[in-house]
């Protein structure tokens, strides 16, 4: 895995108490669901992903 250097900027964001949403975008398969799960790792929060994409083949 390469280096995420962004990653100390999302921790000081996600401190800040009045802070704006975030959107994080990007091409696929770039890394941005990694950068986001690295964040929440690194403030010691669960991280649930859903992906609206994937079809399961149920309703």
């Amino acid at each position: 895995m390469l280096p995420r250097h962004g990653l100390a900027d999302l921790i000081a964001w996600a401190r800040e108490p009045k802070r704006k949403p975030m959107i994080i975008r990007g091409a696929r398969q770039v890394g941005k669901s990694t950068f986001v799960e690295l964040l929440a790792k690194a403030m010691g929060l669960n991280c649930v992903t859903v992906n609206l994409e994937r079809a399961t083949g149920t309703c």
